[in-house]
């Protein structure tokens, strides 16, 4: 997935941390990258767009999944566990 500034971006929930739903967001700050649950995600900032299309008035971070999680042999998605 390619991200930048200023783009308008709709997440599915299982992509995204932490939040219910699908997530729109247009993107005002990309934080930098991470390695968790054996998948990269964005560190991004912006403002979410509610279902009317309006957007909400105070910015909000968000980890999205920009690389999918890596599969055992067996074909299952492995995932780290937080206890």
């Amino acid at each position: 997935m390619h991200l930048e500034i200023g783009s308008t971006v709709e997440i599915p929930e299982d992509d995204y941390k932490f939040g219910t739903g699908r997530l729109k967001l247009r993107i005002t700050e990309l934080l930098g990258e991470l390695r968790l649950d054996n998948a990269v995600w964005a560190r991004v900032r912006g403002f979410e767009i509610n279902w009317q299309g309006r957007e909400a008035c105070q910015d909000r971070e968000a980890l999205i999944r920009i690389s999918p999680p890596k599969r055992s042999p067996n074909g299952k998605v492995t995932r780290t566990k937080i206890l």
